[in-house]
């Protein structure tokens, strides 16, 4: 499965994990914050890919947690095997 997640809509961090949550069909007591995020990331259904479209325009809103939230995916590709993340 391939999922897109549209940058360019992430305009709060609220934005960001809602999007998020969404797309991945994390669960209804998702927490919103990056360790709930590594704990939910690492339990979807795989294989997956998840495509951060427009990037830039996160960082832009967000700042270094857009930073963060990359970096935790970028673990997440090496934890969990069929989880591939690309970014644009």
């Amino acid at each position: 499965m391939k999922v897109a997640l549209q940058g360019s809509e992430m305009t709060s961090v609220l934005a960001l994990h809602a999007q998020f949550k969404q797309q991945l069909a994390f669960p209804d007591y998702y927490g919103e914050n990056l360790d709930a995020l590594w704990d939910c990331i690492r339990c979807v259904d795989v294989p997956l890919i998840v495509e951060w479209r427009d990037f830039a325009q996160s960082r832009l809103h967000l700042g270094q947690y857009a930073d963060r939230v990359l970096e935790t995916l970028r673990d997440a590709e090496q934890e969990v095997p069929g989880f591939i993340l690309e970014v644009r």
